[in-house]
């Protein structure tokens, strides 16, 4: 990454566009310029920049310890600005009361950031809560510091997971007649199956989830004594009638445990 420092104003004391820095040459196009600007007593400077060499036009920089983006400056401080596709910019002094100013500029290849604005954007104070927008993710705080846009995290499922019946494991002797190991689904709504974990005792059996009273299968296991099993659907195992529960019934009596972790859906 090349770097280079110019001088924009010099012990200026009178209005005046000072020097003209050239941001893109042919041997390198400099993406982020950096403006140190210092003797400013009542003063106004104006960024500028041109593509064609002859024409400038107002650019927009960041006052790197407000963050606030502007046209012009009125105090001493570091600013910013995108110079990406920019022939040249200056640090013109619009407006002169008193003071010796002085304007130095570091440009950096590579590396610029854009705001909506086209200025660099950096994060030197918390964004506040509100509806602010970055990249069309919407935010409603971000502490200063390091924090990442951009990257992503398991927060987990995105809904609401119930398990067993009032969140208990339904344990059974014989469950030959059909025996509920879910509660009922949000009013309105059908029991979508996350997970199932089940054991049988010393009797094999043939092991049906089913339906609360229409008796529609939904999975069948032929389970050898003494074993365990974790059913966990790779798509979306979801009841077909509202407000019905998920039922265990087996092929003979015998110790059977049941937890199902289902949420509820439309």
């Amino acid at each position: 990454m090349k770097s280079t420092i110019k001088q924009m104003q010099v012990a200026a004391t009178a209005t005046g566009d000072g020097t003209a820095v050239d941001c893109t040459t042919p041997l390198v196009a400099y993406t982020t310029a950096t403006m140190q600007l210092t003797g400013i007593n009542g003063d106004t400077i104006t960024w500028e920049g041109t593509v064609d060499g002859t024409n400038y036009v107002s650019l927009i920089a960041t006052n790197m310890a407000s963050a606030a983006a502007a046209a012009t400056a009125t105090a001493d401080g570091v600013y910013r600005i995108n110079c990406q596709g920019i022939l040249k910019i200056r640090a013109r002094i619009s407006t002169y009361s008193a003071g010796t100013i002085y304007v130095t500029a570091q440009l950096v290849e590579g590396g610029a950031s854009s705001g909506a604005s086209g200025a660099s954007v950096s994060l030197s104070a918390a964004i506040p809560a509100g509806t602010n927008n970055i990249g069309d993710v919407d935010v409603l705080t971000i502490a200063a510091g390091t924090n990442t846009i951009g990257a992503t995290r398991d927060a987990g499922p995105s809904w609401t997971t119930v398990f067993g019946v009032s969140g208990a494991v339904v344990s059974s002797a014989d469950a030959s007649t059909a025996t509920a190991v879910t509660g009922a689904p949000t009013s309105g709504q059908k029991i979508c199956i996350d997970d199932i974990f089940f054991s049988v005792g010393a009797t094999a059996m043939q092991v049906d989830f089913e339906e609360e009273t229409s008796g529609t299968v939904l999975i069948t296991c032929y389970c050898a004594a003494n074993t365990v099993y974790q059913l966990t659907p790779r798509g979306k195992l979801k009841l077909a009638t509202a407000d019905k529960k998920l039922m265990v019934d087996t092929s003979a009596a015998g110790n059977i445990s049941v937890l199902v972790s289902y949420h509820s859906e439309a």
